[in-house]
């Protein structure tokens, strides 16, 4: 349950300061809670897209920033699938 604690925190801020336009911020807190190692499929994966979206605004690694928002957007698909009731 640690690993789930420690890297679910810098996601929840990077939400908010995402909501508080600090892109810089977010996207460094994003990178922090993928390093720390995400066990929650639908927290990894917005934090996939999330740094996808982050690296394609700062027009850096399109090609990569392309790459993760899609695995993002694959591992939010199959876990609404898999989870629908």
């Amino acid at each position: 349950m640690g690993a789930f604690t420690s890297a679910i925190t810098p996601l929840i801020i990077a939400l908010e300061t995402l909501g508080a336009s600090d892109y810089a911020y977010s996207f460094s807190l994003v990178n922090e809670a993928l390093e720390q190692g995400i066990t929650w499929e639908l927290g990894r994966a917005e934090a996939l897209d999330l740094r996808g979206t982050s690296v394609s605004m700062f027009e850096c690694h399109t090609e990569l920033a392309w790459n993760e928002a899609e695995l993002g957007n694959t591992l939010m698909y199959q876990y609404v699938s898999k989870n629908k009731s």
